[in-house]
């Protein structure tokens, strides 16, 4: 699981076990006697009806007989039968392995729809042709690639070529204009493209991109990012990376 999911896993099983085993016997002491109390003002009430009602009818004699209290069984509703009644330690643990059972079950079918999207959905991948450099300025073309089994449709395309030092160190933190191509075509699954030809600058040598496309398996929107440092006669390899993972990953 993910970390948030075991996150959530551990704090609803924590969370059940409190209102199995802690907050029962805690709030019996407090309930109960608020049912009761609420039983025996019932129960003089109804008895005092009753005793206006025979006194008139039979005489004094049934006044006495009639005034007595009578807590019928179930008289306090769900509230008495849950917290008032005699709760077992065997009764509590079955209904906390119920809980148990109805988590995992959850969060199973949870994490086998998740397997399922991962083997099925598409993945969009930005890239580039084999570079060429003229006047210090590099020559290639963007391509973007579907490594997945199912196809994707591309929404928007994005890259730029900066003359820095290094990327921030979150993406929210860019600070240039985007060049943006929109799409609104499918790419099929296991399939290469090329998108356009492009050149950089004079000494912009940071080239970073981003393929934002819809997966059509799950229907979710997914974006893929690139950070790239372009150098003359180097060959692309992972120490060509700019911006470390925050720049080179894919949801």
């Amino acid at each position: 699981m993910r970390r948030i999911e075991q996150t959530a896993f551990l704090a609803l099983f924590v969370g059940g076990l409190v209102l199995c085993f802690y907050l029962p016997p805690n709030v019996q002491g407090y309930v109960c006697p608020l049912i009761q109390d609420s039983i025996r003002v019932e129960d003089q009430q109804n008895s005092s009806y009753r005793h206006e009602r025979k006194s008139e009818q039979i005489g004094e004699r049934t006044y006495h007989n009639a005034n007595y209290t009578d807590q019928q069984p179930g008289k306090g509703g769900p509230l008495q039968a849950i917290f008032c009644g005699e709760m077992k330690f065997t009764d509590l643990a079955l209904i906390f392995f119920t809980y148990c059972l109805v988590l995992v079950g959850w969060f199973t079918l949870r994490s086998n729809e998740r397997n399922t999207e991962s083997l099925e959905r598409a993945y969009v991948f930005p890239g580039y042709s084999s570079l060429r450099f003229r006047n210090n300025r590099a020559f290639f073309t963007l391509v973007m690639t579907n490594t997945g089994r199912m196809p994707g449709i591309i929404k928007e395309v994005g890259y730029a070529f900066l003359e820095r030092e290094r990327l921030p160190r979150w993406r929210w933190q860019c600070d240039w204009n985007w060049e943006k191509i929109p799409y609104d075509w499918v790419i099929p699954a296991d399939t290469r493209r090329d998108i356009r030809p492009v050149k950089s600058a004079a000494n912009h040598h940071i080239f970073v991109m981003y393929i934002r496309y819809r997966d059509m398996f799950s229907r979710k929107t997914h974006t893929s990012w690139i950070g790239m440092y372009f150098r003359q006669n180097d060959v692309p390899n992972p120490d060509n990376r700019a911006g470390g993972d925050t720049w080179n990953r894919w949801d």
